[in-house]
């Protein structure tokens, strides 16, 4: 039997599908009221990264754009039901609250309509912040509790690459789980995707446009970027040693593939680029093999609302 590729499960075709993949396994059922709060929250964020919300324009930024916010959003789900399989006790709320601060983890990244002449990276070190602002402000109109709209933020502020998740206080073990999942989330959401090393161009672009750069240059966004899947890699064994498990139950119950596809994915994306960078003249645009499929998702933000910048 062939081996399944984490980014073969299913064909992107419209943004909605991710949002679409998650209704089919999450026990959510039609009519059911948090299965319209995921749906609402995932309508709200796709209309803030495409600048139809009233105050905001549309995202600028390619490497933090919707599709990372929809990926984080679907790696959350499928850790969420792997964790319902495994018998925690999370509710259907839980899903949805998880969920919420899942698709607007970045969404700081967005800038409002005081805010025109900066550029989305200009807000990097203080996206979070940001995000966790968004949700205080539009928490309630999505059906949020103040206890959710807290829950939400604690959720993003253990995003922080500087936060030690262990450190941060919880309201419950539950309310812990759900920090620990999406902080997981945003990494491996990242570092799996098939498109990962391509993008490292824009997370370039990203850098040379914020108030402060980490990268001489494409080269050097490359090279630190195995650095930072030494780090990632470390962070998600301390933050949530039973993702492989939750990961593993979901691709079992979804696929009938018992493994962690993220891991694998993982593995083998650094693998190549540390043998691609030592080549002569490493150029990302010429050595990395997957712009026909970067182009490809590009074409279809395009066709559905959104201006790349």
């Amino acid at each position: 039997m062939k081996r399944r590729v984490l980014s073969d499960l299913f064909t992107i075709r419209h943004p909605s599908d991710f949002l679409h993949e998650v209704l089919k396994f999450c026990s959510v059922g039609h009519g059911d009221p948090e299965r319209t709060a995921i749906t609402n929250v995932y309508q709200l964020a796709f209309q803030l990264y495409r600048g139809e919300l009233d105050g905001y324009l549309a995202c600028d930024t390619n490497y933090h754009d919707f599709a990372h916010a929809a990926e984080t959003f679907l790696t959350m789900a499928r850790l969420l039901h792997g964790a319902h399989l495994a018998s925690e006790k999370l509710t259907q709320r839980d899903l949805a609250v998880g969920l919420t601060a899942a698709i607007l983890h970045d969404s700081g990244y967005i800038r409002t309509s005081l805010e025109s002449k900066d550029n989305g990276a200009h807000y990097r070190t203080e996206h979070e912040m940001r995000s966790m602002d968004f949700v205080s402000q539009h928490g309630r109109a999505i059906g949020l509790t103040e206890q959710e709209i807290a829950q939400c933020r604690t959720m993003i502020q253990g995003t922080m690459m500087t936060e030690d998740v262990n450190s941060l206080s919880f309201e419950s073990e539950t309310h812990e789980l759900l920090v620990r999942m999406l902080s997981v989330s945003d990494l491996l959401a990242q570092l799996s995707s098939a498109t990962y090393l391509e993008r490292l161009t824009f997370l370039y672009e990203e850098d040379y446009e914020s108030t402060a750069p980490h990268y001489r240059d494409p080269l050097d966004c490359c090279r630190k970027a195995i650095l930072f899947d030494d780090q990632a890699r470390g962070r998600l064994q301390n933050t949530l040693e039973q993702s492989d498990v939750y990961l593993a139950n979901h691709f079992n119950a979804r696929w009938n593939t018992p493994v962690n596809l993220y891991r694998i994915a993982m593995d083998r994306q650094i693998q190549f680029l540390a043998e691609a960078i030592e080549q002569p003249g490493f150029d990302a645009r010429c050595h990395l093999r997957r712009w026909g499929s970067v182009n490809a998702l590009q074409r279809i933000w395009s066709e559905n609302g959104f201006t790349k910048a």
